[in-house]
């Protein structure tokens, strides 16, 4: 599915608006199609800045991630960083009757 569908989704979602937008899909390479959508002509490329542009409007948005150790090793160090400074997932209780999980940066 091109990544503008997402976008028109997250946007969708924003206005609702919804608490929190969790993706659990993982999008790992770029779109390099090129397709028609409502009769608009789309490049991969457009489609996968519609996608981005769209989650950092909405702010509430959590992508999946698969990070290997080989990956990590040719990341920037700075991204690394910051991916440390996460603290452990640990279980919050909103209410009674669910249980959420939850991170919380490491100030």
């Amino acid at each position: 599915m091109a990544a503008v569908v997402h976008a028109y989704l997250v946007d969708f979602l924003r206005r609702g608006p919804a608490r929190a937008i969790v993706y659990d899909v993982l999008f790992t390479e770029r779109d390099r199609r090129t397709f028609e959508l409502a009769g608009e002509r789309w490049t991969g490329e457009a489609s996968d800045r519609a996608f981005a542009e769209s989650v950092a409007r909405a702010g509430n948005v959590i992508l999946a991630a698969d990070v290997t150790s080989d990956e990590l090793a040719q990341t920037d160090r700075t991204a690394v960083d910051r991916l440390k400074r996460v603290s452990r997932f640990r279980r919050t209780r909103p209410s009674r009757r669910r249980t959420a999980w939850c991170c919380r940066t490491a100030s």
